[in-house]
C-alpha cells in the first residue's frame, strides 16, 4: 500500500502487519509494506490511494519494470526485454522510455502553454511600444 492510504487508515500508527481486504466478499490480506507516493500519470495531479498486490494474488492488469542503470538507458532496452520473454515469450513488451523522456511528456503540456503565453506576451508588448509610438509622434507633430 502506499504512504498516502496508510496515513488515512492508520495516522497515528504504523501500517505495516495490519490486515485489510477489498469488500466481503474477498479474502484478508496482511500489509507487508508501505511505499513513497508514486506519482503515476502526471506530476501536477494529486495520487489517488493504492494498494499493491504481489503478482501471483493479482495477475491481470498492467505490470511496470523500472531499471536504475549507471550506463545508457537507451542501450539497456535489449537487456531488460530478454529475461521477460525467457520467462514467458508471449508477454508483449512495449512503451519502452527512460525516466527523462517519461518526465519531458509529463510537463509537455505546461511547457506548450508557458511558450503560448510567452509568445502572446511579446506580440502585446511589440503592439503597446506601436501604440506609444503612434500616439508620441502624433502629439509631436
Amino acid at each position: 500500500m502506499d504512504q498516502k492510504l496508510a496515513e488515512r487508515f492508520w495516522p497515528r500508527g504504523d501500517a505495516v502487519g495490519k490486515r485489510v481486504r477489498e469488500s466481503e466478499h474477498h479474502p484478508w490480506l496482511t500489509i507487508a509494506g508501505v511505499v513513497g507516493v508514486v506519482r503515476e500519470y502526471e506530476l501536477d495531479t494529486d495520487t489517488r490511494m493504492v494498494v499493491y498486490f504481489p503478482y501471483p494474488q493479482q495477475s491481470f492488469g498492467t505490470m511496470f519494470l523500472v531499471a536504475h542503470t549507471t550506463t545508457d538507458p537507451a542501450s539497456m532496452t535489449d537487456t531488460m526485454i530478454k529475461p521477460v520473454h525467457a520467462l514467458d515469450p508471449d508477454v508483449p513488451v512495449f512503451d519502452i522510455a527512460t525516466m527523462q523522456q517519461r518526465f519531458h511528456d509529463s510537463v509537455a503540456r505546461q511547457r506548450f502553454a508557458t511558450a503560448m503565453l510567452a509568445a502572446f506576451a511579446c506580440f502585446a508588448l511589440i503592439l503597446a511600444a506601436i501604440g506609444v509610438y503612434r500616439v508620441m509622434s502624433f502629439l509631436v507633430t
